[in-house]
């Protein structure tokens, strides 16, 4: 079982609500998106890299939990304007993760692999 699955599993028996994209905070409009992103960041990030410092990772891994973050963080932010729907889907998702990126690096979020070779960097050098 790959690191990411051991830790998706793991995480999503003990925080159920904390994943899921309906979760009406981080869908709510009155609050800005850089306030929800710091508020994902400070509830979801550590879950979703939990352990990460002491197992071994793969880059498929690294690249499983980048493609989860995106996801979860697109709920947040929202599509970009003046998006064409009509496109194919593969431009919209290009798009849409270009904001996501951006809004994401404004806030101070760092991707979930990013976060996790920090931690594993960190617990190597204790």
């Amino acid at each position: 079982m790959a690191a990411t699955d051991l830790i998706w599993n793991t995480t999503s028996k003990l925080h159920p609500g904390l994943f899921t994209q309906t979760n009406q905070f981080y869908l709510t409009r009155v609050c800005p998106f850089a306030q929800r992103l710091t508020y994902f960041d400070a509830m979801v990030t550590p879950v979703a890299c939990f352990a990460s410092g002491h197992r071994k990772i793969y880059k498929q891994d690294l690249r499983k939990l980048d493609i989860k973050f995106r996801k979860l963080v697109r709920a947040i932010v929202g599509p970009p304007g003046g998006l064409d729907w009509s496109a194919p889907w593969h431009h919209i998702l290009r798009e849409w993760n270009a904001r996501v990126l951006e809004c994401a690096e404004q806030a101070g979020v760092k991707l979930w692999s990013r976060r996790c070779l920090e931690q594993q960097f960190f617990f190597i050098e204790s």
